[in-house]
């Protein structure tokens, strides 16, 4: 083999090696921005849901109802959205009652690795 050759195989290599690297970056960077949007809105509906379950069951206490509703949702979406992780939601809305404050901070935290 040629220097020449050896020269334009190093080459192809080199630019091989910084496509795999600007493709790499690509993929990641995509991969983060999508976590942190799923993270955003998940954390979203949750707020969302323990208000609403603070404010329609709870805040009119109204139990019985409250139960079926809370094992109706059990029942369709399954252990996400159980007693207990409700009752999580409930105390995260309770915890930050300011709608606004909550989407400022989620924005602010990543949960991405």
């Amino acid at each position: 083999m040629t220097q020449e050759n050896n020269i334009q195989s190093t080459d192809l290599a080199n630019q091989n090696d910084l496509l795999l690297d600007d493709v790499r970056f690509l993929i990641e960077g995509t991969r983060n921005r999508v976590a942190h949007a799923i993270n955003f809105e998940l954390s979203d509906l949750h707020w969302q849901i323990g208000t609403r379950v603070r404010m329609d069951i709870l805040g009119c206490e109204r139990a019985d109802y409250g139960k079926l509703v809370i094992e109706d949702l059990a029942a369709v979406y399954g252990k996400g959205y159980s007693r207990a992780s409700l009752f999580r939601m409930v105390q995260f809305a309770e915890r930050f009652p300011n709608r606004e404050i909550v989407a400022s901070l989620m924005r602010q935290l990543s949960w991405t690795h």
